[in-house]
């Protein structure tokens, strides 16, 4: 069973950098945590990121970013 849509919801806690490539039905997803901010990009229509009460659309091989 796939998913249409999914959600991004990274929780660094106690880490203050990572970098994951997660798969999905038809792709991946990347998302780096920094200091700065939050990065995601997904090879996949229908995600969203949150993080830190922001909300946005990712859209496939387009980079999204929240700052810290």
């Amino acid at each position: 069973i796939a998913y249409r849509t999914f959600e991004v919801c990274p929780n660094p806690g106690k880490y203050g950098s990572f970098r994951a490539v997660v798969p999905v039905k038809g792709g991946t997803v990347t998302v780096c945590c920094s200091e700065s901010g939050i990065t995601a990009c997904s090879t996949v229509p229908g995600g969203t990121l949150k993080f830190g009460g922001t909300v946005l659309p990712m859209e496939p091989g387009k980079t999204v970013c929240v700052n810290r």
